[in-house]
């Protein structure tokens, strides 16, 4: 049984916001195509969302409206944002991504800010913002510990072999963990 292919059709007021939407040479809408599966034509500062999964299409128009918002706002929206925004929208199809987007954790420079990409990381940046001390678990957390300095301890570094060439440097060479004291907790 073939299934039929529904079409829509989003038509934007501001060309040059649409071009920069879409992307050089349609970039953007073809790394949105290739995430969802639907087929994206744009003629002027017009696109047409075909797809089979009327949910899939209209996630997709729900997408390039919200994007196109962004983009209206002053709000710069680069390719990666694209893709994790479809993601959003897929699980989530209510979240706003202004919300998201515009939430602004730590500003770099005036041209770059650093902002929760996922609806998890904006719920840890708000319980941040609320909440005196946050504690995260998942299997995201580090299996050991993560020092400031690759070696830190002398002990660590493996002796040279007279026998062969010169190892390299300790941070190439195999190491010997037996008697470091950083690992005496272990034993």
């Amino acid at each position: 049984m073939s299934q039929t292919t529904t079409a829509a059709t989003l038509e934007f007021d501001d060309a040059a916001l649409a071009n920069q939407l879409f992307g050089a040479h349609n970039a953007n809408l073809s790394l949105i195509a290739e995430k969802s599966g639907v087929r994206l034509d744009t003629r002027g500062s017009t696109v047409t969302v075909e797809a089979e999964d009327p949910r899939v299409r209209e996630t997709v128009l729900n997408l390039l409206a919200q994007l196109y918002g962004l983009l209206k706002s002053g709000h710069p929206v680069y390719p990666r944002d694209m893709a994790y925004a479809y993601g959003m929208l897929d699980r989530d199809p209510s979240a706003d991504l202004r919300r998201i987007f515009r939430d602004a954790v730590f500003v770099v420079s005036p041209r770059k800010t650093i902002t929760p990409k996922t609806l998890s990381q904006r719920d840890y940046v708000a319980a941040l913002r609320e909440n005196d001390m946050v504690f995260a678990v998942g299997r995201r957390a580090p299996a050991r510990p993560i020092l400031p300095w690759p070696w830190p301890f002398p002990c660590c570094w493996p002796r040279r072999s007279s026998a062969s060439s010169s190892p390299g440097p300790p941070w190439r060479r195999e190491k010997s963990w037996a008697s470091c004291p950083a690992t005496w907790w272990r034993r």
